[in-house]
């Protein structure tokens, strides 16, 4: 006796909730350290103090 395998409805494949245009983690990461510098360096440059 034969088990079907079971079946995966439509719209829940493992690459369905992959958004393809989104931008790369790496990308994103880049500009987080970017922006944080920018920021450390305005703040020292107006005299506050960075922690």
């Amino acid at each position: 006796m034969q088990q079907a395998s079971p079946q995966i409805p439509p719209g829940y494949g493992p690459d369905d909730e992959i958004d393809h245009e989104a931008p790369d983690p790496v990308y994103l990461q880049l500009c987080a350290i970017l922006l944080a510098r920018i920021a450390v360096r305005t703040c020292r440059s107006a005299g506050c103090r960075v922690v």
